[in-house]
Order: structure tokens, then sequence, then C-alpha cells
């Protein structure tokens, strides 16, 4: 069965302006509303069995959200470095260095993001905050790949 891949745009934060360093900007009480309602709808009706992030505070408050919300242990939660203002090619290898039977709920910054869900499918320019979107991968994920088929697309 292919894995099932969901990637999902961190909750709103707080603006730049308040906060000297981009990584340490928070969720907004907003963020953390449309966070939860996005992933109560992924977990109701889609199976997650890790949740992948960077560090930054805010990919870490939207994914600790999302482990309440798919009910996952804090073991499930996989943090990745390399996808704080990470490439797409980096993203990519992120999700394929993980075992490629599990559904994985990928939890990251823009425009990598973004561009991932556009060129797997995503009809529309623009990745709204707490937004997920869902592909299906046969193997692993290229940028090339022709094996990826849409079937979610869920809004917090």
């Amino acid at each position: 069965m292919p894995k099932q891949i969901f990637l999902m745009r961190h909750g709103k934060a707080a603006d730049y302006f308040e906060y000297p360093d981009d990584f340490m900007r928070p969720l907004v009480d907003r963020g953390q509303l449309e966070s939860l309602a996005a992933t109560k709808k992924l977990a109701n009706q889609f199976t997650v069995d890790y949740i992948v992030c960077s560090p930054a505070v805010r990919t870490m408050q939207t994914a600790r959200i999302a482990l309440l919300a798919c009910k996952l242990p804090l073991t499930q939660l996989i943090v990745v470095p390399q996808l704080y203002m990470g490439s797409f090619g980096e993203y990519l290898d992120a999700i394929n260095g993980l075992n490629s039977k599990n559904n994985l709920l990928i939890i990251g910054h823009n425009p990598t993001i973004g561009q991932m869900a556009i060129h797997y499918g995503l009809n529309q320019s623009g990745f709204k905050t707490s937004e997920i979107f869902g592909f299906e991968a046969v193997q692993n994920v290229e940028l090339h790949s022709k094996t990826t088929q849409l079937f979610a697309h869920l809004r917090g």
C-alpha cells in the first residue's frame, strides 16, 4: 500500500517585528486554534504514524498540537533541523529517510512546504498557515515523481 504524506504549514505565528530571531517566533492564539482544528480533521479521516517537524518554536508548537489531535505519544515526533530554512531536496531527504510504510505529517515552513504542495498536486498558489495537503507516494518521493496522487486538502 502506498504511504500517505501530509504536508502542513505551521500555525499562524507572532509577527517578525516582535521577535528579533525568526526561529523563536511562537504561535499566536489563532495559530493554536487553527492548528488544532486542522489536525483534528486530519485525525478523523486518516492515520498518521509519525509527525516530522523543524525545531523552530512555531513548528514544535504545531507538532505538539498535532500529537494530541492524532493521539500519538511524544516518541512519534521526529525533529529534523534541516527543515528549518530547508530546501525542497532537504525535505525530500527527510521524508525518504523514514520507514516507507509509515504515514507522515510533515510540519514545515513556506516557501518550501508550499512549493512541495503545489509540485505534488495542490492546484492553487499560496499555502496558508495550518493548511494540510496530502498525497500518496507509491515509492520514494522524488522531485520528478509521477507516482503521487492528491487525496486530502484540509484547512483549520
